[in-house]
C-alpha cells in the first residue's frame, strides 16, 4: 500500500465497521490497520463464510451486534465465535462529553464507551450532556478502557452502577483510582484482568469516601 492509503485506511477504521446484509464477500486485508476496531454491526441472518485470517487477535475484542435470534448461529461458526462479545441488535448510538466517548443505553441514561487513547487523568461525571439532553452515567462499558497505556488515574461516580467486562484491562499506566460509592461495587475480576494480560491492581492507589475504608 502506498503511505497516505494507509493513513486513510486508519482513520476510515479506526472506531466502528459496518456491512450491510447486500455484501456477499469481504476480501483479503479488509480490516488491515483497523487496530483500534472496536464495534461492527452486521445483517446476515446466518453467518457469512469467512477466511479465518480476515480478522486480528486484536479484532476480536470488538463488540459484534448481529440481528435479533441470531446470536446462537454466531456463536456456533468457527470464526465468529471467535468475537468475545456477540450482541443481538442494534449499534448503540454514541456521543463525547468533555474528551469522553459514551454509548446510549436509554431515552436517559449513557455508559462509558471505548476510550483506548484517552489520556492523563480521567474524571467520569455523574451526568452528561448533549443536544440539551442530560443523561446519568451509570455505567462503563465492556472493554472501555482496554489496553489505553495512557490512563493514570480514573475517578468513578456513585451513578455508575456496573462495570463491563475487560473494563481496565492492561491499563499499565494506571496508578490512582478514586471510587464513590458507600458500600463497595460487586464487580468481576475479569474487570482487571483477563486469561493473558491484567492490571497490576497492588501498584494502584485506591481511594474511597471517608469512614469506608473497613468495607473495601
Amino acid at each position: 500500500h502506498h503511505p497516505g492509503n494507509r493513513k486513510s485506511l486508519r482513520r476510515l477504521c479506526r472506531n466502528q465497521c459496518q456491512r450491510s446484509v447486500q455484501q456477499e464477500s469481504i476480501g483479503a486485508g479488509a480490516f488491515d490497520f483497523c487496530i483500534w476496531l472496536n464495534s461492527i454491526s452486521i445483517d446476515w441472518d446466518s453467518p457469512l463464510a469467512i477466511n479465518e485470517g480476515l480478522f486480528s487477535s486484536c479484532h476480536y475484542r470488538a463488540t459484534l451486534y448481529v440481528p435479533k435470534g441470531a446470536k446462537a448461529a454466531y456463536n456456533a461458526d468457527p470464526v465468529w465465535q471467535k468475537f468475545g462479545n456477540i450482541v443481538e441488535g442494534v449499534m448503540p448510538q454514541t456521543i463525547t462529553f468533555l474528551g469522553i466517548k459514551y454509548i446510549l443505553t436509554s431515552p436517559t441514561t449513557v455508559s462509558v464507551g471505548y476510550n483506548p487513547n484517552i489520556k492523563g487523568d480521567v474524571v467520569i461525571p455523574n451526568n452528561v450532556t448533549d443536544a440539551e439532553t442530560t443523561y446519568s452515567v451509570t455505567g462503563i462499558h465492556y472493554k472501555a478502557f482496554c489496553y489505553n497505556i495512557y490512563l493514570t488515574s480514573l475517578v468513578i461516580p456513585k451513578s455508575v452502577t456496573s462495570i463491563g467486562e475487560g473494563a481496565l484491562v492492561s491499563c499499565i499506566g494506571l496508578n490512582f483510582l478514586t471510587l464513590n460509592w458507600d458500600t463497595p461495587l460487586n464487580i468481576n475480576a475479569n474487570v482487571f484482568e483477563n486469561e493473558f494480560e491484567k492490571v497490576p491492581i497492588a501498584s494502584i492507589y485506591l481511594y474511597v469516601p471517608k469512614g469506608k475504608l473497613s468495607l473495601y
